[in-house]
């Protein structure tokens, strides 16, 4: 059980948690500017990136209008393309059950 621990609350009671680990969530002028940051020469733009989300080709997570982008998978999309991306990144889909 990766990150799933027993956490006693009572004597002889154990309830599971699970812990939990924050990704690194930025806006995306605030990923543009974390890259450019690290990299001066790059030639991402925050309309480039902003179309690669909206074109679904980086994942996003929309709160609102706001828009973050989880950086470990961006810049795995960045160095490695969009296959290094999926292997760590997976949408749960919704199916019809067959009745």
């Amino acid at each position: 059980m990766n990150n799933t621990a027993l956490k006693q609350t009572a004597p002889g009671a154990a309830v599971p948690y699970i812990s939990f680990t924050p990704q690194p969530m930025r806006g995306i002028k605030q990923a543009v500017e974390e890259i450019k940051a690290a990299d001066p020469d790059t030639a991402l733009t925050v309309n480039g990136l902003r179309a690669l989300v909206n074109s679904g080709t980086v994942p996003c997570v929309r709160m609102g209008r706001k828009i973050l982008i989880n950086m470990n998978i961006l810049n795995r999309y960045l160095n490695n393309g969009m296959a290094a991306a999926e292997e760590h990144y997976s949408i749960p889909q919704i199916r019809r059950i067959k009745e």
